[in-house]
């Protein structure tokens, strides 16, 4: 594995923890409005 590669990996792993992330905070957003 060259340098660009390894960067190109992060760069995706990146992304997807962000889109992971935000889809749990909607979740737990939703989940606090439907418990009131």
């Amino acid at each position: 594995m060259n340098f660009t590669s390894v960067m190109f990996f992060l760069v995706l792993l990146f992304q997807s923890f962000q889109k992971y992330n935000s889809y749990c905070c909607g979740r737990i957003k939703i989940l606090k409005y439907w418990i009131k």
